[in-house]
């Protein structure tokens, strides 16, 4: 089973990947020989025991995060936290003409400020990336043309601007699993076939409670849900908790 990772000790080990001479950009590489954007993250994932990530940026954007938004939108809602991805969104210049709104083409990792980090031009890093023009792994400024966040499936970034549970409204419940993300299932039993994965701290609408298990509808993003049924708990542990008089 995958671990979540805690979103620190995944922005930390982005971090080791800042070396002295770069790891070398190489496309699909996920090694000290070389690695590109998502590669880069999708390498460290892995030596943290956690989930996969896919080879295109776009396509972790789009199907790998439960979170996303502008920069904008993370710095002001309290998301841009160590370990959220950044993502520039090349097809989409200044202005909105042309080009493909929304597709992601280059990916980084937010570490904050606290790890002493220069960029090549002697600047403060607050970004690790692996860039094509750099030719390598690299720090880089916040302000290097990212325009668009997102929080990673499998880590878990803590509550940030997430509602606590007490702030639940009635009808809403939040993913309370500790060392994994809940599964969402066609039907009401651990036979059920498999939809999704839910993050510690998702937030659900439960549609109806029966016999141990919930039906709700998750927004992944706007635009975007899944639905159905997650076990509530099992051995005394919950992996939901309601809030209002949902149960």
């Amino acid at each position: 089973m995958t671990k979540i990772i805690p979103a620190q000790a995944f922005a930390n080990q982005i971090v080791s990947k800042v070396r002295t001479p770069a790891i070398p950009y190489v496309l699909g590489g996920r090694s000290d020989r070389g690695t590109d954007c998502i590669n880069l993250i999708a390498w460290v994932m892995k030596e943290l025991g956690g989930q996969q990530v896919p080879r295109s940026s776009n396509d972790a954007w789009r199907n790998n995060m439960a979170w996303t938004g502008t920069l904008a939108e993370a710095s002001a809602q309290g998301k841009l936290v160590p370990g959220t991805i950044l993502y520039i969104d090349y097809h989409k210049p200044p202005g909105g003409s042309g080009g493909t709104p929304g597709a992601m083409d280059h990916a980084g990792v937010y570490v904050g400020n606290g790890h002493g980090l220069k960029t090549p031009d002697g600047r403060p890093g607050a970004v690790v990336h692996a860039s094509l023009s750099r030719g390598g792994v690299y720090p880089s400024t916040l302000q290097n043309a990212w325009t668009h966040a997102a929080w990673l499936r499998g880590v878990a970034y803590g509550n940030g601007a997430l509602k606590s549970v007490s702030a639940l409204a009635p009808g809403q419940a939040q993913v309370i699993t500790r060392t994994s993300g809940l599964l969402l299932r066609e039907e009401p039993h651990t036979r059920g076939r498999r939809i999704k994965e839910m993050p510690i701290g998702a937030i659900v609408d439960v549609v109806r409670v029966e016999n141990g298990w919930a039906y709700v509808h998750w927004n992944v993003r706007p635009g975007l849900y899944h639905a159905g049924w997650c076990c509530i708990g099992e051995n005394g542990v919950d992996y939901l908790a309601f809030g209002g008089d949902t149960q």
